[in-house]
């Protein structure tokens, strides 16, 4: 049986065991949880996983400039020059 201090331990074991090939049977078992609590915990870390964690903020991106920006005077000389392309 292993004790456990907090729910971010907690959380911490239940999670790294599962990735250690652990059923959510044995780790109930050994936490002394219900197998609930043990799917609930995963289910959390996954939908973590997937959207990103609220901690880290994305930075924004600067915008870059396209390759067509040297071009687009010609273009525009162009398209007025030739209406029809």
């Amino acid at each position: 049986m292993t004790t456990y201090n907090s729910r971010e331990e907690l959380d911490n074991l239940v999670v790294t065991r599962h990735r250690a090939g652990w059923s959510n049977r044995k780790l109930a078992k050994d936490l002394s949880i219900s197998r609930n609590t043990v799917r609930k915990i995963l289910k959390r870390h996954r939908r973590q996983c997937q959207e990103g964690h609220d901690l880290v903020e994305p930075k924004p991106r600067a915008p870059r400039a396209s390759k067509l920006d040297e071009h687009v005077p010609k273009m525009k000389e162009l398209l007025e020059e030739y209406p029809d392309i």
